[in-house]
């Protein structure tokens, strides 16, 4: 049974329990909501377990996904005004980039918290998290969209 944390601050829960979002469904959710999604979760779950080596990789994941993100949705938004599919990267590429950052990030993560806490962590809530990934990946397109329509008004 899972138990959901009202006190988004709080890092220890008052029976001990570390307060923690769910690294597996964290990576399940970066399947829709991009990989830097969950590298970002995964950095604060890192920072909350203490783990300040794996918290610093998991944010140089999360800047370079969300870079990766950014670049991605300039060049599909560019590629669709210019009328240039050769901008846009394979579709295959995002499942890659995601399997890399599971295998190499994601999954030691998941065996850490299952190894050291199994079920005996208080779960955060996935309210705020989602909201904003949701408005997120709805606000990346539209202002890549935006940058490119700017740039071919500019003639560039």
């Amino acid at each position: 049974m899972e138990t959901t944390v009202a006190a988004a601050d709080s890092v220890i829960r008052d029976d001990g329990a570390i307060v923690l979002w769910n690294p597996t469904a964290a990576a399940l959710w970066s399947l829709a909501l991009t990989p830097a999604f969950g590298a970002w979760l995964h950095m604060r779950n890192w920072e909350r377990l203490g783990q300040p080596r794996q918290a610093r990789q998991a944010r140089c994941w999360f800047a370079g996904l969300l870079l990766i993100s950014l670049a991605s949705a300039v060049a599909g938004a560019a590629g669709a005004l210019l009328g240039r599919d050769d901008l846009v990267a394979p579709w295959w590429s995002s499942l890659v980039l995601f399997g890399a950052w599971v295998g190499l990030s994601a999954y030691p993560q998941i065996r850490h918290v299952d190894d050291h806490h199994g079920e005996g962590y208080a779960r955060r809530s996935w309210a705020a998290p989602l909201l904003i990934g949701l408005a997120a990946i709805c606000a990346i397109p539209f202002a890549a969209a935006l940058i490119a329509g700017y740039r071919a008004a500019a003639g560039h």
